[in-house]
């Protein structure tokens, strides 16, 4: 798979972009790719933690106990996207997001690809 670090900000400069993409679906779910999920450990039935930062979607591994946007993520790798954060990055179905990750702190980046139309 061809690799390229991403240059988002100094925030994210030590994530990993992939050649990959996931599309907000109609049940406002995004499936992160099998091969991403092994590199940051990602499980089925695992709560994460989403949040917003730099205009991105941040997922993580849940650490502390927080009620606050968390999901889990399902058998297929699915991951449904709340709607404060939908509305917050005006985000709608069929939206398409590039998936950057960091195998050491376990977190993926879905950041909105402005340069593919629906």
């Amino acid at each position: 798979m061809l690799l390229d670090t991403l240059n988002v900000s100094s925030t994210f400069s030590n994530f990993i972009g992939s050649i990959q993409t996931c599309i907000l679906n109609q049940g406002f779910l995004v499936t992160i790719p099998n091969s991403i999920r092994k590199e940051v450990n990602l499980k089925p039935s695992q709560e994460v933690l989403l949040y917003i930062k730099s205009g991105n979607i941040v997922i993580q591994e849940k650490r502390l106990e927080s009620t606050e946007n968390m999901t889990l993520v399902s058998s297929k790798g699915s991951i449904y996207i709340p709607k404060e954060i939908r509305t917050t990055l005006n985000i709608q179905k069929r939206d398409t997001f590039q998936i950057f990750y960091n195998k050491e702190t376990k977190t993926i980046i879905l950041k909105p690809d402005n340069s593919i139309t629906k």
